[in-house]
């Protein structure tokens, strides 16, 4: 049972962290503070790439570097390294396979693409990996890609009272003990995304078709 309790804290934290908690609430996946960019998609046979070449795909990774470069003046500090996509590009990327790359696609975009080239060596390789809350998020709710630093310096999460045992009483309606468990998670802090309509360490890429 406290396996199960905690595996479910788990996935408490990992919802406040992406959509936050409650009516006004907001996480990594739908701030309003956050820039937003639209994704011309059009062509796709399904959702995301889906149908679309594979130069168009890395075209389009690679273009979310070059707008980190280009506006923060090729500040590599900013530059992401970790990429969250929707679970039917996810999908997509891992099924695409080709001779040339001798992996799937999503294999070659995390060891070849612009971040790389340009901070010489500091960034090894991206993380690219699918969530499935950012299906249906983005602007016409069509699929949204999340780019960022993952570094606590940028973006955080704090949890000042872990989830733990906090008592254990007999139950009398049930004959048995009844244990409470307790615990405290705050809401994503992201101190450099303050204005949607300027550049932050995080930023939104929302497909259209």
């Amino acid at each position: 049972y406290a396996d199960v309790i905690m595996a479910g804290w788990d996935m408490f934290c990992q919802h406040v962290a992406y959509v936050g908690a409650g009516t006004e609430g907001y996480g990594l996946f739908n701030s309003n503070k956050v820039h937003v960019t639209t994704v011309d998609n059009t062509g796709t046979t399904g959702s995301g790439f889906e149908g679309l070449t594979d130069t168009k795909i890395v075209s389009f990774f690679n273009g979310i570097f070059q707008y980190y470069l280009t506006n923060s003046h090729m500040n590599l500090k900013v530059l992401p390294d970790t990429i969250l996509v929707p679970t039917f590009v996810s999908q997509d990327l891992s099924q695409r396979y080709s001779q040339l790359y001798v992996d799937t696609l999503r294999g070659f975009l995390k060891k070849h693409n612009m971040a790389i080239d340009e901070s010489d060596g500091a960034i090894k390789e991206i993380n690219i990996q699918g969530r499935p809350e950012l299906n249906t998020l983005g602007t016409a709710s069509k699929g949204r890609v999340v780019a960022y630093r993952k570094d606590p310096q940028f973006i955080k999460l704090h949890i000042p009272y872990p989830i733990q045992m906090y008592i254990t009483l007999p139950n009398i309606e049930r004959m048995a003990y009844t244990t409470a468990f307790i615990g405290q998670v705050s809401g994503i802090e992201a101190p450099y995304d303050q204005s949607s309509s300027e550049l932050g360490i995080i930023t939104y890429w929302d497909f259209t078709a």
